[in-house]
């Protein structure tokens, strides 16, 4: 993260893994759960246990030297994870755009279903 980085909080509602899109509700969004759609509010860094606060970067950067992203492809909410694929099911929603194989310009669109 860097000094631009905007973060909010939201208490866990389940474990939630490191470098997951989170809703406001507190769990990891799926693009296949439309009970998602509109409320995913940012990617998380940290693996958080259920009832604990996860800060998740609402925008800014972030990096996970496990992803390997096209440098300036959008990314996208696509199940569970983050994909430059973008889902053919349930609802649409980009994440952000890669910065770099390894880092992710995060900016939460507006979704929309298919």
């Amino acid at each position: 993260m860097t000094a631009d980085t905007v973060t909010s909080e939201v208490v866990a509602t389940q474990t939630v893994n490191p470098f997951s899109s989170v809703t406001v509700k507190g769990v990891m969004a799926s693009s296949n759960t439309i009970a998602d759609l509109g409320k995913v509010c940012g990617v998380s860094t940290v693996i958080t246990q259920t009832g604990f606060v996860v800060a998740v970067v609402i925008s800014g950067i972030v990096t996970n030297p496990s992803w390997n992203f096209q440098k300036g492809t959008p990314v996208f909410l696509n199940g569970l994870t983050l994909s430059m694929t973008p889902p053919t099911t349930g609802f649409c929603q980009m994440i952000g755009l890669a910065k770099s194989p390894t880092s992710v310009f995060v900016q939460i669109h507006e979704p929309y279903m298919f």
